[in-house]
């Protein structure tokens, strides 16, 4: 009897499993798509709650940018309460990118700019491209009350307009003619360069920063020969950051921008360790910068 039972049992089983693949329920099931990978959009420089000038050069990288989607920056001055797209991010092979911005005019210092990076789709882009070229034409740039639909932020961050380069600062003539921009570099390599008329009260330091770890590493301050010319000896990261990228940056730092960057390399060497500054100390102006990749 029990034997029986099973075989009953057994038997209604099969059935059901034969009606299910009859009717077709198997076939009915679809494979979940392949997630799109996320867009990764950073900007590397200038940094949050940075000071910068009338007009920086921003510098960034995106991947996995959707082809029906661009990649745009505008800037919001919050006196003015309005946004001013900058022109569309042309973005390299590599995911690099770089756009030159301007951050209000010379009665600018000391206000508040936040720096929005976008995502617009086909019909957002008509209208920023239709903004830009009115604005081009008519030579004045009015901003926009709004975004327009079709656009998505992605980073939001402010910074804060410094004072202009004084005309004594400006007479300064300061480069940096190895390597070049962009170049290949070691992992130490002896960087070299001129600077003439730097002011009395000012000294030349170069800061190196890693795009992949957003913090100012300060290098010893620069000698300079009596032809204008210099060298410094530069670590560019340690064995795991080939095909990094590195900014090299020329500055000039007042008595008290030397007296922070001086405490910070003793404090350093003394610890053996080198962390880093979040930002460059009040009292350094940028002079130039350039980009060189790890090999």
């Amino acid at each position: 009897m029990e034997k029986e039972i099973k075989i009953a049992i057994i038997s209604a089983i099969a059935v059901i499993i034969a009606a299910i693949i009859q009717s077709g329920f198997f076939n009915n099931v679809t494979e979940e798509p392949t997630p799109k990978p996320t867009s990764d959009i950073r900007i590397t420089h200038p940094s949050d709650s940075a000071m910068v000038n009338m007009t920086e050069i921003m510098i960034g990288n995106a991947t996995n940018i959707p082809e029906d989607q661009k990649l745009w920056i505008t800037i919001y001055p919050q006196t003015a309460h309005k946004y001013y797209p900058q022109n569309p991010v042309n973005i390299q092979n590599d995911g690099s990118w770089r756009l030159s911005i301007q951050f209000g005019g010379e009665n600018n210092v000391g206000e508040k700019f936040d720096i929005v990076a976008v995502l617009a789709d086909k019909n957002a882009q008509k209208v920023l491209n239709d903004y830009m070229e009115a604005s081009a034409k008519a030579e004045f740039w009015k901003g926009m009350e709004e975004l327009p639909d079709g656009t998505t932020e992605i980073i939001k961050f402010t910074v804060t307009r410094r004072q202009s380069i004084s005309t004594e600062l400006q007479s300064a003539k300061i480069s940096i003619n190895y390597p070049s921009n962009p170049a290949m570099v070691n992992v130490t390599e002896t960087i070299i360069g001129n600077a003439t008329n730097i002011p009395e009260d000012q000294k030349l330091w170069i800061a190196i920063y890693p795009q992949t770890a957003y913090k100012y590493y300060p290098q010893n301050s620069i000698n300079t020969q009596n032809d204008g010319s210099w060298r410094l000896s530069i670590q560019f990261g340690g064995e795991n950051n080939v095909g990094e990228k590195f900014d090299i940056i020329a500055v000039l730092a007042d008595k008290n921008a030397q007296k922070v960057l001086n405490d910070y390399m003793e404090a350093s060497a003394k610890a053996k360790f080198w962390k880093g500054m979040e930002e460059l100390p009040d009292g350094t102006t940028e002079i130039t910068r350039s980009t060189v990749i790890r090999v």
